[in-house]
């Protein structure tokens, strides 16, 4: 079953609305989505992987060859969903080899900061004084921040990342005194989650850094038989701009212009960024602003009755996702629904302070 994931509706009666006009013992339950995303980094790959398990389990009555054939000649992201087609049938035929690939043993706070820290290299010094300051926190919130703080630092700079972590902090400071001994730090957790994923949004110099990562070039090769030649997929918003509708494939002769384009970030938001004059990247500036200020709106009327109101708020930004048109839709959808959730929530006493971060500035 291919699920919208904004559906407010519960996943188990829409299973068992299937069940009851099907033959349940040949239904197939298989997590496409998440394993396709961990795999290749892309939700797209899901039908494709939902597709290659639903045929090793004898529901689709084609040849494989068949289907990789139909693969090729419709010529879109040809190899990823090739790799998706297979990986669906592995997952169905021998599930603990692709759970191998796709489940992470849960780390600790200590393994993140030790493991994080060291790979900051001249960066460590102020990553361990930022997180410092959250040793007043339980050891899930401080292994949230371990992991988002030294990416915020990557991101931009430790400056950057202070502010986000201001903000986590008033917000679990906050949250400890509205609901005292039964504060489990929830919402902060998801504060945590979700203003970092606003702060650290995917432009032109991320996608730089992040294809620069020795890491990513390991996964790609362990998934593969050696040898392996990794390329660069990319699809340039001012390319698209000018009407070019595929990504353009580049090799490792490109890794330079990445290299060069990481070391420009210190441009983002600035008006001297040269690709931050878009629509999508002007509202991506304010979207942090916007989310810590609905949250503190939540905060000051924060009580133990409203407190499943308030994460769902604080889950907001979930409905953000995709590039350009998409993304621009989500941000739309998240607002309404933001502004709905804060009508619901009762009226409170005092607000909590807004955090504005220090970098990357709007234009």
């Amino acid at each position: 079953m291919i699920r919208d994931v904004e559906a407010e509706a519960p996943i188990e009666p829409m299973v068992a609305a299937i069940d009851r006009w099907t033959d349940p013992a040949r239904n197939l339950r298989v997590e496409a989505r998440r394993l396709a995303e961990s795999l290749f980094g892309d939700y797209m790959a899901s039908n494709l992987f939902a597709l290659g398990a639903a045929y090793q389990a004898g529901l689709i009555p084609i040849r494989a060859q068949a289907i990789e054939s139909a693969i090729q000649l419709n010529g879109v992201s040809v190899g990823q969903n090739l790799q998706a087609f297979r990986y669906g049938r592995l997952a169905q035929h021998d599930p603990k080899r692709v759970a191998a690939l796709t489940e992470k043993p849960r780390s600790t706070y200590e393994a993140e900061r030790e493991a994080r820290g060291r790979a900051l290299g001249r960066e460590r010094a102020a990553y361990e004084r930022l997180l410092d300051r959250a040793q007043e926190l339980d050891s899930e919130t401080r292994r949230l921040l371990a992991v988002r703080v030294a990416e915020l630092i990557e991101y931009q700079s430790a400056a950057y990342a202070s502010s986000y972590l201001d903000f986590v902090l008033a917000a679990a400071r906050f949250e400890r005194e509205r609901l005292g001994e039964r504060c489990a730090y929830q919402v902060t957790h998801e504060v945590a989650r979700h203003l970092h994923k606003l702060m650290a949004y995917k432009d032109e110099y991320e996608v730089a850094r992040l294809h620069l990562r020795a890491a990513m070039r390991a996964r790609a090769e362990a998934m593969f038989e050696a040898p392996v030649a990794v390329h660069h997929l990319l699809h340039p918003p001012l390319l698209r701009a000018f009407g070019m509708r595929r990504k353009l494939r580049l090799g490792r002769w490109f890794n330079p212009v990445l290299r060069a384009l990481r070391r420009m970030r210190f441009l983002r938001g600035t008006p001297l960024d040269p690709f931050g004059r878009t629509a999508v990247r002007r509202i991506e500036r304010e979207l942090p602003g916007w989310y810590r200020g609905m949250v503190s709106r939540a905060l000051e009327r924060l009580t133990a009755a409203n407190l499943p109101t308030v994460l769902q708020l604080a889950r907001v930004p979930d409905a953000i996702r995709g590039y350009e048109e998409i993304k621009l839709r989500g941000v739309e959808r998240a607002r309404r629904q933001a502004d709905l959730l804060l009508r619901q929530i009762e009226s409170g006493s005092r607000a909590l302070p807004v955090v504005e971060p220090e970098a990357p500035r709007a234009l």
